[in-house]
Parts: C-alpha cells; sequence; structure tokens
C-alpha cells in the first residue's frame, strides 16, 4: 500500500506508514475511527500519574525536561516522544540504561500504539490514546 501522505511504499501487514508514521488502516474506505491525539498520555504503572502528552515531549531526570522522572536510572534526557500526524513515535536519545517498548529495548524510533509499555530506565509508563 503506498502512503497519500509521504508515498511511501509498505507491506500489506504493516499498521504504520514507515516515512510517516501514518496508520494504513485510516487510508482504508471503511476502516475504524481516528484516534484522538489530543488525550494521549502517559501513565506511570507503580503511582498511576498520568501525564498527558503534547507535540513532543523530552522525558529524563532533569528539570527541565517536559516530563521529569526523579529516578537514578534515568538519564538527564533519557528519551523523546514525537507526535506525528496520525500518531506518536518515541526515540532513546543516547540513556546510560536505555529505553524499552514491550520488554524491548529500542535503537531507532518506534510507533507507540495504545496500551504499549514503555520503560525508561527502571520506570515503567504505559501510552494511553483515547478515541474521537
Amino acid at each position: 500500500m503506498i502512503c497519500p501522505h509521504c508515498q511511501a511504499q509498505n507491506g500489506p501487514d504493516d499498521r504504520f506508514f514507515a516515512n510517516c508514521g501514518g496508520a494504513v488502516a485510516e487510508s482504508v474506505p471503511g476502516s475504524a475511527a481516528r484516534p484522538n491525539l489530543d488525550t494521549a498520555s502517559l501513565v506511570q504503572v507503580k503511582s498511576g500519574a498520568a501525564h498527558t502528552l503534547a507535540r513532543k515531549a523530552v522525558i529524563g531526570r532533569h528539570a527541565d525536561c517536559d516530563l521529569t522522572l526523579d529516578d537514578s536510572s534515568v538519564s538527564r534526557e533519557h528519551a523523546r516522544i514525537v507526535r506525528l500526524t496520525q500518531g506518536h513515535i518515541v526515540e532513546d536519545l543516547g540513556s546510560t540504561n536505555g529505553t524499552r517498548v514491550n520488554g524491548r529495548k529500542i535503537d531507532e524510533t518506534v510507533v507507540l500504539h495504545s496500551g504499549d509499555t514503555l520503560q525508561i530506565g527502571a520506570v515503567e509508563l504505559r501510552y494511553e490514546l483515547g478515541s474521537a
């Protein structure tokens, strides 16, 4: 399938277009309703604290980060989440202890899906997405 936005060619089983992050299902007539990205949040699994995501968020231990996690396993600037047209992606910023999505250490940007777990150092977060 070819993305109508970025013209990237993707495989028949892909859920998102590789270049722009757009959901493949949204390009198919009669597909499910578009998720409401304005309600996207990260929920700390241990405390239940929710953090609404903006267009771009740097996560880390430093007070200037958009989402500050007070844990020694978290780097000063650990990871970044960016909102694209159809969803959010996460990337590690060269952290000491790494970033994991659903238990898998990432070394490139990863598209997030509602319910995914994100581990920043030893802190576990859940990505939640409302619907329109």
